[in-house]
């Protein structure tokens, strides 16, 4: 009796932790209907958000100068460490939200466009039928303005107003940017779930 209980509290704090709080109530990705969750979030988007121009810029924290040797001038917070990470189930459906938020973005801003076949990522696989990679550094690839625009989603469940890149996509950022004009411009969409920023 009292390990059947121990159990089922152990996992209701496991559900608290990975579940996200969404349009009023909190969502487990072990659980969640992604179909009918991307149309709920659809019909749930700021005319704000969607209307924001492609190109259009975030405000973000300026960036902090960082060193390896705790006390000095410019190091980031107390030596020890790193606050604890969230689960992975978690962080994986904020960051599925994000893309299917810009999905939405995307359509209403190039409808010319197939915005289907511009998704990149892995993440689009439950929508499209097709394999994605995580591995380009960008989750959407589209045209705007004669130029190839790769879009990589930062999401996040507060408003940070900072995000960081992993390997690949430092490595799409420099690439790109030693390119001549007229090739693909890396852009970073940053957005909080809650009321998403404007794109970077």
């Amino acid at each position: 009796m009292q390990i059947a209980k121990a159990r089922a509290e152990a996992e209701a704090r496991k559900r608290e932790a990975r579940s996200i709080p969404f349009n009023g109530r909190k969502l487990d990705p072990e659980e969640v209907d992604w179909q009918a969750l991307a149309a709920e979030l659809a019909a749930n988007l700021s005319k704000k958000m969607l209307t924001t121009p492609l190109g259009a810029r975030a405000r973000l924290l300026p960036a902090k100068q960082r060193s390896d040797r705790p006390g000095r001038p410019g190091s980031s917070g107390r030596p020890g460490s790193p606050p604890p990470r969230s689960p992975s189930q978690k962080t994986e459906m904020i960051g599925r939200l994000g893309e299917l938020a810009v999905y939405q973005w995307l359509r209403d801003r190039l409808p010319k466009q197939n915005i289907d076949a511009a998704r990149l990522s892995e993440n689009a696989f439950p929508f499209t039928g097709r394999e994605g990679s995580d591995s380009l550094g960008y989750d959407f690839q589209v045209t705007f303005r004669n130029q190839l625009w790769q879009i990589e989603v930062k999401a996040s469940l507060g408003d940070p107003c900072s995000f960081e890149l992993g390997e690949t996509e430092v490595r799409a950022v420099w690439t790109q940017h030693l390119q001549r004009r007229g090739e693909p411009h890396p852009r970073v969409p940053n957005l909080r779930l809650a009321a998403p920023r404007r794109p970077l």
